[in-house]
């Protein structure tokens, strides 16, 4: 959901430390809103309702944020499910030519994500925890997702899950010569055709 996205950080090129040995040609990452940026910093706590519909037809998203913050600790809940419509495709005839003829791929897909943002301020360092889950499940695809899908059988589904893990510390030693900062990452995904 872009409305809970706080930042976006490109990186160029290899960066093995920090985004693993496969990572050559860059990375982007998503920095998502914690708590204190929903209460600019300060304590407070609050709800945020969000619902809308999409380009797609009939897709529909919503969502709620729930955050909580005081001066040394935020803790912030995104939940969000988005449902997709029937999407329709022109085919093409036995002349190569679209004529207008449309086919519909019926598509009663979902996406279901929860992310959960703890951040703990201590005398000694700034800890952070992000936990991410994701439930999708998209009805009706072209067939083995084949690019010339017009030929295929119109009947795979797929469900995919995954669920990530991050933990990080950072020491703020208030010295310019000294930085330290640390991260466990943990991903683990599921897919289902």
């Amino acid at each position: 959901d872009p409305s809970v996205v706080k930042a976006v950080e490109v990186t160029r090129g290899a960066d093995g430390i920090s985004a693993g040995s496969g990572a050559i040609g860059g990375q982007i990452k998503v920095v998502t809103k914690n708590a204190w940026d929903y209460t600019a910093g300060n304590a407070g706590a609050g709800v945020l309702v969000r619902a809308g519909m999409g380009d797609v037809d009939s897709m529909r998203r919503g969502g709620i944020t729930a955050y909580y913050a005081t001066e040394d600790l935020g803790i912030a809940l995104h939940a969000n499910r988005r449902t997709f419509g029937d999407v329709e495709v022109n085919p093409r005839d036995d002349e190569d030519s679209l004529r207008g003829q449309t086919e519909i791929l019926k598509n009663d897909g979902k996406n279901d994500d929860l992310r959960l943002k703890l951040n703990l301020e201590t005398p000694i360092g700034r800890f952070d925890s992000d936990t991410f889950y994701t439930n999708s499940k998209i009805a009706e695809l072209p067939f083995g997702n084949n690019t010339n899908w017009i030929d295929q059988p119109l009947n795979e589904s797929e469900t995919g899950k995954r669920l990530s893990q991050s933990l990080a510390y950072h020491l703020d030693s208030h010295s310019p010569w000294i930085n330290l900062q640390a991260q466990v990452y943990y991903q683990d995904y599921q897919r289902v055709r």
